[in-house]
């Protein structure tokens, strides 16, 4: 995968109007907001490596038992997606070399990133993003499935191509 490859996800989607992109290159920063949480994907193409953010809450607001729960969670339930303190605040993040990251894999994670911010503070769980079935009268997480299913869609369609 490269930037151009992100770019292209974004737009097959149908998504790419409500995704903001800056280019200094060879850095390519991606921002939009999913599920109310603003996501950042950074890549670096010279130095092989991209990773997909979400901010969750700030760092001072969080008491000893929840960042425990947190590294707990690291290890039983965030699958591809870690949690971590970047710049005094709660983030969840998935860290990759860029080049061997495909398109399927990018779409997952994006969704385990965005559901290990939902699920922040109770579950702190990334799997449900891809294997549990969203419930409709939530329209917090409606919002993520209906994102999560617009590109895992175009995914589809494209890879058959």
């Amino acid at each position: 995968m490269n930037n151009n490859e992100i770019d292209a996800c974004f737009r097959y989607c149908g998504v790419a109007e409500r995704v903001q992109k800056e280019v200094h290159e060879p850095n390519a920063v991606w921002t939009t907001v999913i599920s109310g949480f603003p996501v950042l994907i950074r890549t670096q193409e010279s130095a092989n490596r991209m990773r997909i953010m979400a901010a969750i809450a700030e760092a001072t607001e969080i008491g000893k038992e929840d960042l425990y729960r947190l590294l707990e969670a690291n290890y039983h339930s965030t699958w591809d997606v870690r949690y971590a303190i970047a710049n005094g605040a709660v983030v969840s993040v998935f860290m990759h070399p860029l080049a061997e990251l495909s398109r399927e894999h990018f779409a997952r994670a994006l969704f385990q990133v965005v559901r290990c911010a939902e699920t922040f503070g109770g579950a702190n769980s990334s799997a449900d993003a891809i294997f549990l079935p969203v419930e409709q009268s939530d329209p917090a997480r409606r919002s993520a499935s209906q994102i999560a299913a617009e590109i895992q869609g175009a995914l589809r369609h494209r890879m058959v191509q």
